[in-house]
């Protein structure tokens, strides 16, 4: 059996041309970046044109069949693949890949926009801007998304300045079933412009946006280790100082690491002596890890261990036993170690520096709430207390972003307050095996611990990101989160314009059926 990633499938298709079927293999599975989620399309197309997606979707509008179209297959709730067939059968229903859309088709130095098709990779792409002296407002934590994907799941970087992706869109073209080709910015047809920017791929196939760049600049990254009671006080300062700034919480200990980044004008030296770099080396900074990897392996460790990174040493050491609490909370404590010897600055063009290595496969669930004084503080004081009252293995790091309000109707960030300012909070175990026992004990344990989850944050209007919010099994459980999902957004209004643009709900795959039930 074939088990490939996404975005490998749809770039590995691209000799079958003119959107028709690229896969009927049942056994060529499509897997998440996390391989938490799989996808077994019975018919998989690669359309290379508006034109062949213009057909694509009057035949399977006129079959009234089921035809998602994915982006780069990363989310890791697998919100870009169909769902199946039917619930005993092994097999999904029909896919559409735009790996093939991926070409940047205007640059406009003047207004700083940039037009691109939707399949386009988001790292590729600022290479490209660079060239031009441009780059994004922001980014995600990764780059291997396609530009429609990262907008249509809603995805963020950080900065309480900067919105959410999707409302970095100027201008976007979709195909729907119902209608065809059709172009939406503010100015035309306005209402589906701000349903569709983060339309969950729902109300059609992105095929190309205008968005909305910055010039290329530079930033000054400071990392070091602190404590919340050191934070309060610089709190709300700091999100106005910073374009970017992240904390990183290391559950079951007092370590917060702080992520600051500073533009930095275009005439001002990057002096050693103004930015210190981090002082010591990979040797020093991984002591505390590997020491601890060195006692536990019975100091008869793995022979290539010293040439791993921290985020594979941190895998295999919680791979060792990743549900026990004690033996997690050894395991941040060499996490916090390793942050208190990496303090320093980094300085760099922006798109070098805003990534961040998410560490290996995991299961995440990632909320937003409305934010104002010190409640995002207060938030993760009283969410870390509830994790050590309920034992949970916390994983680390617990990450904690900001972003603006986003005018996109459907994004966790929407508001009608243009000065509100949101913050993101994702938990998160690892899956740090490939034991199919010890990950599906370690997949129990995160729904038990997204429940907890989903229970906490209720109090603070909190909502999932599009790209990790897992339907529960549990019917009641499932009424409760659409309850509290119709409070949220105004997803009547996203039904009927569903209903208007795609009657037959083609486009739609579970996690949108569900969520419109």
């Amino acid at each position: 059996m074939a088990a490939v990633a996404a975005a490998g499938v749809a770039l590995g298709a691209s000799t079958h041309a003119h959107a028709e079927p690229a896969t009927g293999d049942r056994d060529t599975v499509l897997v998440n970046w996390s391989a938490s989620h799989e996808c077994r399309p019975q018919q998989f197309y690669v359309p290379e044109s508006v034109a062949d997606v213009e057909r694509l979707l009057r035949e399977y509008h006129g079959k009234k069949q089921k035809l998602r179209c994915m982006g780069a297959g990363v989310s890791p709730n697998g919100l870009g693949f169909s769902g199946r067939v039917a619930a005993d059968v092994p097999a999904n229903e029909a896919l559409m890949s735009m790996a093939l859309f991926d070409k940047v088709l205007n640059v406009d130095k003047e207004k700083l926009q940039v037009t691109v098709e939707a399949g386009h990779i988001v790292g590729e792409l600022l290479d490209k801007l660079r060239a031009h002296g441009m780059t994004m407002q922001n980014v995600a934590s990764i780059r291997d998304q396609q530009v429609g994907g990262i907008c249509q799941a809603g995805c963020h970087g950080t900065g309480a300045g900067i919105p959410p992706i999707d409302d970095q869109i100027v201008e976007m073209e979709i195909v729907t079933p119902a209608k065809g080709t059709m172009v939406l910015s503010d100015t035309k047809n306005p209402e589906l412009f701000a349903l569709a920017k983060c339309g969950l791929g729902a109300l059609g196939v992105v095929t190309k946006v205008t968005l909305q760049c910055v010039p290329t600049h530079r930033l000054a990254e400071k990392t070091f280790v602190t404590t919340i009671d050191e934070i309060r006080p610089h709190h709300a300062k700091w999100l106005k100082e910073f374009q970017h700034l992240r904390y990183m919480w290391i559950p079951y200990t007092d370590a917060v690491v702080v992520v600051q980044c500073r533009r930095m004008d275009d005439a001002e030296p990057a002096d050693d002596s103004l930015y210190p770099p981090v002082q010591n080396s990979d040797a020093v900074r991984l002591e505390a890890p590997r020491k601890l990897y060195l006692e536990l392996k019975h100091g008869n460790p793995e022979p290539d261990y010293l040439d791993w990174s921290f985020t594979k040493l941190r895998d295999k050491l919680l791979e060792i036993n990743p549900l026990d609490k004690q033996h997690v909370v050894r395991v941040n404590e060499a996490e916090k170690q390793f942050w208190k010897l990496s303090e320093g600055f980094r300085v760099a063009l922006s798109d070098d520096i805003i990534g961040f290595d998410c560490g290996g496969q995991q299961h995440v669930e990632e909320v937003s709430f409305p934010t104002y004084g010190t409640l995002d503080l207060d938030f993760m004081e009283k969410l870390l207390k509830r994790i050590d009252a309920e034992d949970i293995p916390a994983h680390a790091p617990i990450e904690q972003r900001w972003t603006a309000a986003s005018k996109s109707s459907l994004s966790p960030a929407s508001s009608s307050n243009p000065d509100q300012v949101f913050s993101w909070v994702g938990v998160i175990l690892y899956l740090p095996t490939a034991e199919e026992n010890a990950r599906r004990a370690i997949t129990k344990r995160f729904h038990e611990f997204y429940a907890m989850y989903r229970d906490f944050m209720e109090p603070y209007g909190a909502t999932e990101h599009w790209a990790k919010i897992e339907w529960p099994r549990d019917p009641i459980e499932r009424q409760q989160m659409r309850d509290r999902l119709k409070r949220r957004y105004p997803l009547e209004k996203f039904k009927q314009t569903r209903d208007e643009v795609d009657p037959h709900h083609i486009l739609s795959n579970h996690i949108v059926d569900e969520l419109c039930a």
